[in-house]
């Protein structure tokens, strides 16, 4: 199997998992049940790209899995441009989870009001849950641990609880406990270590992050 990020290779490599005995589950149910076994959590950070977001969809719903899908409201698209909106709703009504995509530390840094970022956070989850009439039960930062401004430790430092969130995404029970598989994002197409279909059958649990922007139909030069 050729290694390359074509929605063919995603859908190939989920189909390999699948047949090697991999059980999917979205964030929130595996945070709500901690299975044992084999299991693939698919997460996927949505920046830019709706359009692809769905390809990311089809391709999961067809092999009856669900995925978890982290939108960002501050992103170069609108929750409530009617294009967008209607590809957000497929999305959902494929049976995947929403989450929020949060970067309230880079937006209250660029504008200026680091002094009430509990009221932005607040703000980011009313927005989505109203904008796409549903309930976000997670949350997953925008830019990760090599990044800056940089949410992580704001975020992972609140109690979630208190804002109606149930997870972190980089909770350790996602991220340390699991094999953590993604792109290096800022570095320009590839993966921090290896493609995640090098993973399947050598780790039992894994949790694989992508970026639709990153994947097309022919490999990374045609879309």
């Amino acid at each position: 199997m050729d290694c390359n990020f074509s929605f063919k290779h995603y859908g190939e490599t989920l189909e390999r998992a699948l047949a090697s005995g991999y059980k999917f589950y979205t964030h929130l149910d595996f945070w709500r049940q901690r299975p044992e076994g084999p299991s693939m959590l698919l997460r996927h950070d949505i920046d830019n790209f709706v359009k692809r977001s769905v390809e990311f969809a089809g391709i999961e719903a067809s092999l009856g899995i669900r995925a978890t899908y982290f939108v960002r409201i501050h992103g170069d698209y609108n929750l409530f441009y009617v294009n967008d909106y209607l590809r957000f709703q497929a999305i959902r009504k494929m049976g995947h989870e929403i989450g929020l995509h949060s970067d309230v530390v880079e937006f209250a840094t660029l504008t200026g009001q680091t002094d009430r970022m509990e009221d932005l956070f607040r703000r980011e989850i009313r927005f989505l849950e109203t904008a796409l009439e549903v309930k976000s039960y997670g949350v997953a930062t925008h830019r990760d641990f090599n990044q800056a401004p940089n949410s992580l430790p704001y975020v992972g430092a609140l109690d979630l609880k208190q804002f109606g969130l149930e997870y972190d995404a980089y909770h350790p029970a996602f991220v340390k406990e699991r094999k953590y598989v993604s792109e290096k994002v800022d570095r320009g197409i590839g993966w921090w270590e290896n493609c995640f279909c090098q993973y399947v059958g050598k780790e039992q649990q894994l949790t694989v992050l992508t970026h639709p922007r990153w994947w097309f139909h022919q490999h990374f030069y045609e879309d």
